[in-house]
């Protein structure tokens, strides 16, 4: 008969790794979080814009921080009693705040518009009268922040036009627009427009004076005579706020 089984050999090494086996299939998606809180309203969707035409006190509106402000002096007023050019456009000051510059409250004062002169009747030659600069506009805000001040256009004295107020306290300074000049003639019967401002309908020059020269029949005797000049119109201050 064999002999019995002989004792196990010790292990032999352990063999190289083999290669790596195919990916399994990707699980299954997990559910979606939930939604998360709705951010903050931005600063320009809370804008706000508000108008000033009289002398009057500004509180800033609750929860606004930041300002941009415009300030436009009122028109000049066209000299009269002779032909003369338009008066000028108000100037306008901008100028941006933040809340400490502003405080709690700001004094508005709105420029008037300049007069314009009288008219000559019928006179043996035109005389002018003149008319007056428009008014400054100034906004002046309660805290720490520089005054604006929106200059009056010019008055007219002759047939060039005025000059547009020219401001220099803002941050930037827009020049109010000169009246037109006016074409002279022995019969002047258009009148010459006033400057704009920035925002036209508001600090807009007068309008220039006409006249006319009527000789008589034997041209010895001339018969003068001329309108009154416009009167320019009154200045604005425009507030946008924000948060």
């Amino acid at each position: 008969s064999g002999g019995g089984t002989g004792p196990t050999g010790s292990t032999g090494p352990t063999g190289p790794t083999g290669p790596t086996g195919p990916q399994g299939r990707q699980g299954a998606q997990g559910r979606q979080g939930a939604q998360g809180r709705q951010g903050s309203q931005g600063a320009l969707s809370q804008l706000k814009v508000r108008e000033f035409t009289s002398n009057t006190t500004y509180t800033p509106t609750s929860g606004a921080k930041h300002f941009i402000v415009f300030a436009t002096g009122g028109g000049g007023g066209a000299g009269g009693g002779t032909p003369t050019g338009g008066a000028g456009g108000g100037g306008t000051a901008i100028r941006a705040y933040n809340s400490t510059q502003m405080g709690s409250s700001a004094s508005i004062t709105i420029g008037n518009g300049g007069s314009g002169g009288g008219d000559s009747g019928n006179d043996t030659y035109w005389s002018l009268r003149n008319g007056n600069h428009g008014g400054n506009t100034i906004f002046n805000p309660g805290g720490s922040g520089t005054t604006i001040i929106g200059v009056g256009g010019r008055r007219s004295t002759n047939t060039s036009g005025g000059a547009g107020g020219t401001p220099t306290t803002g941050q930037a300074n827009l020049i109010g627009q000169r009246g037109l000049s006016l074409g002279m003639s022995f019969l002047v019967t258009l009148r010459s427009p006033g400057g704009t401002s920035h925002f036209q309908d508001r600090g807009r020059g007068g309008l220039g004076a006409s006249g006319t020269a009527v000789y008589g029949n034997d041209d010895a005797n001339v018969e003068y005579s001329a309108t009154a000049g416009g009167s320019g119109l009154a200045g604005i201050v425009i507030v946008y706020e924000y948060g």
